[in-house]
């Protein structure tokens, strides 16, 4: 079993990746007054947090396994 067998990547979580990536990007931005100096640091952390989003919205969209109780074949 793999540490993260929920998480497969596809067009929904790739906008989620790039939304939370640039509102996080521009945040930072406007917060810090070093914007030039760290511009590189802000991308790679705003991506980075963007990525940890989206594998949290994966995982809290698992759905739940539903225990076969029954006989499958009657």
């Amino acid at each position: 079993m793999t540490i993260l067998d929920f998480y497969t990547i596809d067009l929904t979580l790739l906008v989620i990746i790039l939304l939370v990536s640039f509102f996080t990007f521009t945040v930072i931005n406007y917060i810090e007054s070093n914007k030039d100096e760290n511009y590189i640091f802000n991308a790679f952390l705003s991506f980075v947090v963007g990525i940890l989003f989206s594998i949290f919205y994966s995982y809290i969209t698992i759905e739940p396994d539903d225990i076969l109780t029954t006989n499958f074949w009657e």
